[in-house]
């Protein structure tokens, strides 16, 4: 990952979707799907806003609306920014790609894919898919409409829904699917191109009517190299984590950014954490209670070479009530220390994790509840 971080947003430049802030939704919705893209920048003459297909699904009369009414500001880089920085920028604004202004003029824009390709196949396969995956993803049934999924999106900030029966995998429903289909063209004597006027009818047919039937699908013990390979191959940007067809979790490029942006260097010994809240506040809290136990830890133990935490949760029927396992692995010349625990409060995990890692690491492990310690040999 080391050499990720020492890339610039210049290495990856590519050419941005550029529109008027008065141009129609409706056109916009053409120009993304003509040109396969996701978003559209709107210059203006201090600022940057831009407008993402995500947002698209807020439109009420994608005809007469403006786009520029649905578009807001992002930070604008420069082709010397690192690209570890806008990776942070883009998980905190939860978007998938940032302009890149020189000289007060729109120059280009760096997105996710980019920076994910960039990553190197060896630092890749030190993971597997249920390393990264987001656990128990937001599903819907096949009789669900498509209006249900529009509102789930929007309100989740979401762009992708498996669609299930019987528990069973049966399709994936996406923004893309949704906004597209609202834009319905049809040949007209002037040659121009008309919109249905009830955006309603788009929306009440079930979600079967436009999901994708050919889900990308891994399995949570592939490595993440072969699942990002396979999203490349087949345009996608999602896979589905299945056992036996039930699925098990998701990842999307937002999953792939936390390797880029959560891992902090001391000295020689990186010290990575994957699937911090998005939060910031807990998330801070969060890195730094554990970057502060490991600290303490080195000081007994200084041969410890890596340390990895692992934090997936779990809606529990609210979106207050939420659960979370925490796996710790530390790794050290003879053999991987491998520590789990689980609760409802994400800084009581971590609180106490000093003293368990040390009496994990001391060989005296201290059973409670639902922890768990277990040892590996170390990899290759």
């Amino acid at each position: 990952m080391e050499k990720v971080r020492r890339l610039e947003v210049e290495t990856l430049l590519a050419s941005p979707i550029v529109v008027p802030e008065s141009t129609p939704v409706s056109k916009v919705v053409g120009i993304l799907r003509n040109k396969d893209a996701y978003e559209a920048f709107i210059e203006e003459r201090e600022r940057i806003r831009m407008v993402m297909i995500r947002d698209l699904l807020k439109s009420t009369n994608i005809y007469n609306e403006k786009v520029g009414k649905l578009a807001y500001h992002v930070p604008a880089l420069t082709p010397r920014t690192p690209l570890v920085q806008a990776a942070q920028l883009m998980m905190e604004y939860r978007i998938r790609a940032l302009p890149i202004v020189e000289k007060d003029k729109l120059t280009g824009k760096v997105d996710e894919a980019s920076i994910i390709r960039a990553i190197p196949e060896a630092d890749l396969n030190k993971y597997r898919a249920q390393d990264i995956m987001t656990s128990h993803p937001a599903t819907l049934a096949g009789e669900d409409k498509v209006a249900k999924a529009r509102t789930l999106m929007v309100r989740r900030r979401i762009d992708h829904l498996p669609i299930t029966q019987d528990e069973k995998l049966q399709g994936i429903l996406t923004s893309s699917h949704i906004v597209f289909s609202l834009f319905q063209p049809s040949d007209t004597p002037s040659g121009q191109k008309t919109m249905i006027a009830e955006i309603q009818r788009n929306l009440d047919p079930p979600v079967t009517s436009i999901m994708d039937t050919r889900p990308l699908a891994c399995s949570p013990s592939d490595h993440i190299a072969q699942v990002l390979h396979e999203m490349a191959n087949t345009n996608a940007t999602y896979s589905i984590a299945t056992q036996v067809g039930e699925i098990q979790g998701i990842i999307t490029y937002r999953d792939f950014m936390k390797l880029v942006t959560e891992t902090i260097v001391k000295g020689e010994m990186p010290i990575t954490i994957i699937g911090l809240p998005d939060d910031p506040f807990e998330a801070e809290q969060t890195r730094t209670k554990f970057t502060r136990s490991v600290e303490q830890l080195c000081r007994s133990f200084p041969y410890i070479e890596q340390a990895k935490a692992i934090i997936k949760t779990t809606d529990q029927g609210s979106r207050e009530r939420k659960r979370y396992e925490v796996s710790v692995t530390l790794v050290t010349p003879k053999k991987n220390f491998v520590y789990t625990d689980m609760g409802f409060e994400l800084a009581n995990i971590f609180d106490e994790l000093s003293n368990h890692l040390k009496a994990m690491i001391a060989e005296k492990p201290s059973r409670r509840g639902s922890e768990s310690i277990r040892y590996e040999e170390p990899g290759p």
